[in-house]
């Protein structure tokens, strides 16, 4: 078998695989793959802002474009939109000396999920407008 090499284009020659050793069951070789996958897997950005928003002194959004190369508002974005409500992770605002905000990981804020949180406000709402109906 001949694969070629992108990096210069040069022709190089490869054994062909093996076919006596197969493995036992589909399921033991999607296993296998899917464990090289994981195992090779690149952490994602959001992974790296989480584990920056982890630290004790937290982060600021400028260390946060810099690392990942978003925009401002990208940022803030992934901070209300993923950070809270997604992950329902509580944000801890401070200002340091200088003024500039550090932003960090507290505590969940809660167990119940958006969907659950969503559907109780509305509950609470038809309720109390039907009574403002009635009288």
């Amino acid at each position: 078998m001949k694969k070629t090499n992108p990096t210069n284009c040069k022709v190089v020659k490869t054994d062909a695989k093996d076919s006596t050793k197969t493995p036992t069951s589909l399921g033991e070789a999607a296993t296998l793959s899917i464990a090289s996958t994981v195992a090779t897997k690149a952490p994602t950005k959001a992974d790296m802002v989480i584990t920056m928003l982890r630290t004790e002194s937290g982060t600021t959004i400028a260390e946060i474009m810099a690392a990942t190369n978003w925009q401002a508002h990208s940022v803030r974005g992934f901070l209300s939109g993923t950070v809270r409500k997604k992950f329902a992770l509580a944000l801890d605002k401070k200002a340091d000396e200088a003024g500039v905000r550090r932003y960090r990981i507290a505590e969940p804020v809660s167990a119940t999920r958006r969907s659950e949180r969503r559907r109780t406000r509305n509950r609470n709402a038809a309720s109390d407008s039907s009574i403002g109906m009635k009288a």
